[in-house]
């Protein structure tokens, strides 16, 4: 199924409602504890590990309640359209890893995420034009939420060029290693790993 391009518009919109959301005085408590473990009393962090962190935060860290600042969002916006409602709560089962650009599909990518060994289609609510920083062979490190059956860039994007092949793959084990969880995602792998 092709994907929604009006979703894949208004999700940055709803990611900026979202961000504004998080910072609001019912989560300081949580978010400061979860910036102090995550970088200590003084946040010493480029660019690229806050947005990272931030976006972890909306949308998989587990609040005292159990929940997830994206499953509040989503309750407190009652009148959101039942489509925007499926992809913001889709969006607890993003994806993070090291991806290699297959090919261009459309104004989407084709790639394969090197932890996991899955194919995923990308797409950006940032328009093609991101992807002009990506030819094939190069690599994405970056955090991706479900869009329907596909998938959208979230958090920072960073690339690295196809010659930094080693790098990529040294990067991919270092997070299995410490994420094994994100290897599992592949049924195969989960297969493979009971059987071990």
């Amino acid at each position: 199924m092709a994907v929604n391009q009006q979703l894949v518009d208004r999700s940055g919109e709803l990611k900026r409602d979202l961000l504004a959301f998080a910072w609001e005085p019912r989560f300081s408590h949580e978010v400061r504890a979860a910036l102090d473990e995550r970088f200590g009393p003084v946040v010493v962090g480029d660019e690229a590990e806050v947005a990272d962190f931030l976006d972890h935060f909306m949308l998989l860290h587990r609040l005292s309640d159990g929940s997830t600042v994206v499953e509040h969002f989503v309750a407190a916006h009652p009148d959101l359209p039942e489509a925007e409602r499926e992809m913001l709560l889709g969006w607890r089962n993003a994806v993070e890893g090291i991806f290699e650009v297959q090919r261009p599909m459309g104004d989407a990518l084709v790639a394969l995420n090197l932890v996991d060994e899955m194919e995923y289609l990308v797409h950006s609510n940032m328009g093609p034009r991101v992807f002009r920083q990506t030819p094939d062979s190069s690599f994405l490190i970056a955090g991706l939420v479900p869009i329907g059956d596909e998938w959208l860039l979230s958090g920072y994007l960073r690339t690295l060029p196809a010659s930094a092949r080693a790098d990529a793959h040294r990067l991919a084990l270092d997070l299995s290693v410490h994420h094994p969880s994100l290897v599992f995602r592949n049924p195969e792998k989960l297969e493979q790993g009971w059987r071990l």
